[in-house]
């Protein structure tokens, strides 16, 4: 995840066809996939456990996987990390530190997501590889896109540290985060007309519009 990378989430895709959905973004030209993976005990909603994420980890993707729940490493120890390239936990959950340890030791890239409500944390901005800004509230996709979260951007580059941004992400805003190595855009594609077009002019905006600037 060195280079500028667009990832697509698939909260918003069909799971009663996700075989079909997974060929179809491959066929689209996605190369990055964002897996958000929740158990009611963090955000209140729900997606897949480990056995449907290893599953998924069987198809041809650079997957980086987003642990909204209380107890990452629980989940985190069941999973197939080969495939993985980064695993992002938040802020507010108990254990960071033993679940760096736990990715590092199997060269995984381990992040920290910030809520809109979260300050960025010294000592939590140098134990992380990457960070993560939650553009919306956690939990689910759909929702509007809260600009004033682009502020933190600065503040955890002063670390040099990798940036993402997650939550309503769409052509109308994207060139607003250039400054961010890793956008998430979700429900913004999969509600597209065309699907593929949707994918290549935001990819394109994204790294065009980082060297404009």
């Amino acid at each position: 995840m060195l280079k500028k990378r667009i990832g697509i989430s698939i909260l918003d895709c069909n799971f009663g066809n996700l075989e079909e959905e997974l060929g179809e973004l491959k066929r689209n030209g996605v190369t990055n996939i964002h897996l958000d993976v929740m158990d009611t005990t963090f955000v209140k909603n729900i997606t897949f456990g480990p056995c449907i994420i290893n599953r998924i980890l069987e198809h041809d993707f650079v997957f980086d996987v987003h642990m909204m729940v209380e107890s990452p490493l629980d989940i985190i120890m069941q999973i197939d990390l080969e495939r993985v390239s980064l695993v992002t936990i938040h802020s507010e959950v108990c254990d960071k530190a033993g679940v760096a340890e736990y990715l590092r030791k199997r060269n995984v890239l381990f992040g920290i997501a910030l809520n809109p409500e979260t300050q960025v944390d010294d000592a939590e901005m140098r134990s992380a590889d990457f960070v993560l800004i939650m553009s919306v509230k956690p939990g689910f996709g759909g929702q509007k896109f809260q600009e004033e979260c682009l502020a933190k951007v600065e503040e955890v580059r002063r670390y040099g540290k990798m940036v993402g941004i997650d939550g309503g992400i769409e052509m109308s805003n994207i060139g607003r985060i250039t400054g961010a190595d890793y956008a998430v855009v979700g429900s913004g594609y999969f509600r597209s007309g065309d699907r593929k077009k949707f994918l290549r002019d935001i990819t394109d905006e994204f790294l065009c519009g980082s060297c404009s600037g």
